[in-house]
């Protein structure tokens, strides 16, 4: 019975049968092993199904903080696109019309 056994081999779930020199054999019992197994099987099953929940929670949190945060980052990197355009231009290209209209559109997508 694991480590324990080595403790005291008579302890756990071990049987034993009397050999003709008096000594006895130890062994496990088909029946202790097969609902070790079963055990085994159905904890290892419940602890993969809790821990598949856990992993999907933290995936739909995850989700949603970024989508939160999705307009914002948006703003936040076209602006940086324009910064990294206007810092190439010279003093002609900001008094070009073209460039820079003097009517402004803003609108709301």
């Amino acid at each position: 019975m694991g480590d324990l056994s080595l403790l005291d081999p008579n302890s756990g779930f071990d049987t034993y049968r009397e050999l003709p020199d008096n000594r006895r054999f130890h062994y496990h019992s088909v029946i202790f092993v097969y609902i070790t197994w079963m055990i085994f099987v159905v904890s290892q099953i419940f602890l993969f199904i809790i821990l598949m929940n856990f992993i999907i929670t933290m995936i739909s949190n995850s989700y949603e903080t970024i989508n939160s945060e999705k307009e914002n980052y948006n703003f936040r990197e076209r602006s940086k696109m324009i910064y990294q355009r206007e810092v190439r231009f010279n003093e002609k290209d900001f008094i070009n019309n073209i460039l820079f209209p003097k009517l402004l559109v803003v609108r709301k997508i």
